[in-house]
C-alpha cells in the first residue's frame, strides 16, 4: 500500500512539473507575441521615433519589475523619481508607471497563485479578506489622494512618504508584538492607496512592509500588495487621464515591455526564499533604502 501511495505521489509530482512547464512555455509565447506587437504598434501606427531610449526604457522596466514582483514594493517609488531624472516630464511619468505596473501586478499576481504563495480564491481564508479590504479602503484612500494632489506640494508629499516607510522598516527589523487586526489593514490599505494617487509610487512599500509589521507571511504579503494593486493602479490611471492628456507613448510602451520579462522572475524568487527570517530582514533594510531614496531624490530632482 506503501509502495503503491509512493508511485501515486510520484506520479503527481511528474504531472505538475509537465503542466508547470507548459504554463511557463505557454507564457513565455504570449509574451513574445504581445512584445512584437507592441514594437509594431509603436512603430508603425504611432509612427514613433528609433531611439536609445528603445533599448535603455525596457531595462528600467525589467528591473523595477522584477524588484516589484518578488518584495511587492519599488516599483513606482524608485521608478518616478529616476525616470524623471532622466528628464522625462512628470506628467508623463506617473501615467506610464501606473499602467506598466498595472501590467507587472496581473502577470506576478497570477504566478504568486500558480506557486501557492498565495491563495486568492480560498472564502475561508485570509488573503482573500486582505485583498478585499486593499482594494475597498485602497480606492478610497486613492480618490482622496487624487483630489489632495493638486493642492499639496510634491515635496511635502514624498518626504512624508519616505519618513513613513522608513518607519515601518525600522518596524520590522525591531519585530515588536503587534497584533494583526482588520481596523490595521483597512487604515494601511487607505495610506497606501493615497500614496499611489499622490505620487505613482508609496504604495507597496507600505502596503507589503505594514502587513509584515502586523505579523502577516511575507509570500502572502507580496501576493496580497500585488494583486490589490491591478485594482488601484487602473483606478489612479483612469482618473489621471481623465485630468490630464498623455502627449507620448513611448515610455509605457516600452516600460511595459521590459515589465512583461520581468515579472514572470520574481514570484520564483519569493516563493522560494520569501517565509525565512533572512527575507524578513531583508524587507526591513530595503524597505528603509527606498524610504531615503525617496526623500533624497525628492530634493535632487
Amino acid at each position: 500500500m506503501t509502495s503503491h501511495q509512493s508511485i501515486i505521489d510520484h506520479s503527481h509530482s511528474f504531472l505538475e512539473k509537465i503542466g508547470s512547464r507548459r504554463l511557463m512555455i505557454t507564457s513565455e509565447v504570449a509574451v513574445s507575441i504581445i512584445i512584437v506587437s507592441l514594437l509594431v504598434c509603436y512603430h508603425f501606427v504611432m509612427d514613433g521615433p528609433i531611439n536609445y531610449w528603445m533599448v535603455v526604457i525596457p531595462i528600467i522596466g525589467f528591473g523595477l519589475s522584477l524588484m516589484d514582483s518578488c518584495i511587492g514594493m519599488g516599483y513606482g517609488t524608485i521608478g518616478s523619481p529616476l525616470l524623471i531624472i532622466l528628464g522625462f516630464s512628470s506628467k508623463l511619468v506617473v501615467p506610464s508607471i501606473l499602467i506598466s505596473q498595472a501590467v507587472t501586478a496581473v502577470i506576478a499576481s497570477t504566478l504568486h497563485q500558480r506557486r501557492r504563495n498565495v491563495n486568492y480564491f480560498d472564502i475561508k481564508g485570509n488573503d482573500l479578506r486582505i485583498v478585499s479590504r486593499l482594494i475597498s479602503f485602497g480606492l478610497i484612500g486613492t480618490i482622496i489622494g487624487a483630489v489632495v494632489a493638486v493642492q499639496l506640494s510634491k515635496a511635502y508629499l514624498n518626504t512624508y512618504i519616505g519618513l513613513l516607510v522608513i518607519a515601518m522598516g525600522v518596524l520590522l527589523l525591531l519585530r515588536p508584538s503587534i497584533t494583526f487586526t482588520w481596523l490595521k489593514v483597512n487604515l494601511l490599505s487607505l495610506v497606501s492607496g493615497f500614496n499611489k494617487a499622490m505620487s505613482g509610487g508609496g504604495y507597496g512599500p507600505v502596503a507589503t512592509t505594514g502587513l509584515l509589521v502586523s505579523g502577516n507571511p511575507v509570500k502572502n504579503s507580496v501576493g496580497a500588495t500585488l494583486f490589490s494593486v491591478i485594482f488601484i493602479n487602473i483606478t489612479s490611471f483612469i482618473i489621471f487621464l481623465a485630468t490630464k492628456s498623455m502627449t507620448s507613448f513611448q515610455l509605457p510602451i516600452f516600460l511595459t515591455i521590459g515589465v512583461l520579462v520581468g515579472s514572470q522572475l520574481g514570484p520564483r524568487i519569493t516563493g522560494r526564499f520569501g517565509g525565512s527570517r533572512i527575507a524578513k530582514a531583508l524587507f526591513a533594510f530595503i524597505s528603509m533604502t527606498m524610504g531615503m531614496l525617496t526623500i533624497f531624490l525628492t530634493f535632487v530632482t
